[in-house]
């Protein structure tokens, strides 16, 4: 699952709308490398801004485990590409 294309703010400049593509290509292939489970988490909670608690509630899952997911993916995406 990709990040909505609303989920990038709409660019004035050639150079802005090139970067705002490079972005979202580099957040889709790290989505891309995501168990179904932790993309869908960090997609409705980053690219829906739903809360911990309301992807809880949808997935059936513990706030904990919703919170701990979300702490690994965000370890995984801050180590991306290194």
């Amino acid at each position: 699952e990709a990040l909505p294309e609303t989920a990038v703010p709409a660019r004035n400049t050639v150079e802005e709308t090139v970067s705002a593509g490079f972005l979202s290509e580099a957040v889709n292939s790290f989505l891309s490398t995501l168990s179904p489970d932790a993309c869908t988490i960090f997609i409705q909670r980053y690219g829906n801004g739903r809360t911990i608690a309301e992807i809880a509630h949808m997935y059936h899952i513990s706030a904990n485990k919703a919170a701990l997911s979300l702490m690994r993916t965000r370890i995984r995406l801050k180590n991306f590409g290194k």
